[in-house]
């Protein structure tokens, strides 16, 4: 696919927005981690006086493609894991949002490191497999001269 098919594509699909593996990785869930990216990037935005902001069901579902039953379920794991709050506030009422910044990177830190150990721990794993897989591979004995 040329740049220009991607371009074309992009524009007749509309916006984007950014997305964090890193977060659905450390959660452990593609929707968890996809709404703790917006959310991230929204908390940046613009704020209240309490430093809450306002993000409708709807506009989850424009920007995301997610519903409002898998919004509900993502916001119940992010605020079980203490990433979040969400309030209703307004008339009509509206959830607003609070992402607990120290929260995220402490939990993405330590995720790191555990997931960096992790994958220098296959690394080794997979060097040893494969240094023990060439010392026992049969090889032809050659004729003597």
């Amino acid at each position: 696919m040329s740049r220009s098919d991607q371009e074309k594509l992009a524009e007749l699909a509309g916006n984007s927005i950014r997305y964090v593996p890193a977060y659905a990785l450390m959660i452990g869930s593609v929707k968890s981690g996809l709404m703790l990216s917006q959310l991230v990037y929204w908390h940046g935005m613009g704020k209240r006086y309490d430093g809450y902001f306002y993000k409708s069901v709807k506009e989850f579902e424009v920007e995301t493609g997610m519903t409002r039953h898998e919004q509900d379920s993502a916001v119940r794991q992010l605020k079980s894991l203490g990433l979040i709050d969400v309030r209703l506030a307004g008339i009509p009422a509206t959830r607003t949002f609070w992402v607990n910044i120290p929260t995220v990177q402490k939990m993405l830190t330590a995720w790191l490191k555990t997931d960096r150990l992790d994958s220098e721990k296959l690394q080794m794993q997979f060097a040893e497999k494969r240094q023990s897989n060439t010392d026992t591979t049969h090889r032809p004995q050659q004729k003597p001269p």
